[in-house]
């Protein structure tokens, strides 16, 4: 199907309620080629939920590029750099406007209890009390379902994984949900770097829960300010 430089890739175009079988071997730059590693799974079956264990929605890298993700506009960017958790691609958020954002839909979760979305993000200039937003749209109005402000949960110049874990209980799961990232700071120059989402929905009742990890901060690499993709 293809090549990939980092751990993880999007399959498109795949039918639904269908077994398969992936294979994967990994290379170095020598042209040493490791044993095949396979793992077999079978698609969600056509119209959602139902059950059968957790589903990924989305998973997104952007290593390739947004990953289905848009661009809020001049203060969102395409970031290569030091910043970027995994890989050397990652989601630049600045400032505090209606491009300060980037944005994923249209999902169908109407059939299913729970959602989990995780993700990986570095701060970089945010004052004390700037916070960034994650958010969700219930079919009628968006819902902020996290909020995290420096100094309180989260500090510059380290990496962080997070999750926000929402139910059918507390928000209505429509036929058309989105998600949605955006800054709440005050300039050009408060950085959110978000890199690594990934989506999970499960008809059942079980939640990852919300929790925020510190992972430290850029190893052998100085903090600069690197390569703003689809940007100036």
């Amino acid at each position: 199907l293809g090549t990939t430089t980092s751990t993880s890739a999007n399959i498109t175009g795949m039918t639904a309620g269908t077994t398969y079988t992936f294979d994967v071997r990994a290379y170095d730059a020598a042209g040493n080629n490791s044993g095949t590693a396979s793992v077999t799974f079978t698609t969600e079956s056509a119209g959602g939920g139902g059950g059968g264990g957790p589903v990924v929605l989305h998973q997104g890298n952007f290593e390739t590029g947004w990953d289905g993700w848009i661009d809020g506009g001049s203060d969102s960017y395409r970031y290569a750099g030091s910043r970027s958790y995994e890989g050397t691609y990652s989601i630049r958020l600045r400032d505090n406007t209606s491009s300060s954002t980037m944005t994923l839909g249209t999902f169908d979760v109407s059939g299913y209890s729970t959602l989990d979305i995780e993700f990986y993000f570095y701060a970089w200039s945010m004052e004390n009390g700037e916070d960034f937003w994650v958010q969700f749209y219930d079919g009628s109005a968006w819902r902020t379902v996290a909020a995290y402000a420096r100094g309180t949960n989260f500090n510059n110049n380290t990496f962080y994984t997070a999750t926000v874990s929402i139910d059918n209980a507390s928000y209505n799961f429509p036929t058309n949900a989105q998600f949605r990232f955006r800054n709440d700071a005050s300039a050009n120059a408060d950085h959110i770097y978000i890199d690594q989402v990934t989506i999970t929905a499960d008809a059942g009742t079980t939640l990852m829960g919300d929790r925020i990890t510190a992972l430290g901060g850029i190893n052998g690499f100085a903090d600069d300010e690197g390569l703003d993709i689809d940007g100036d």
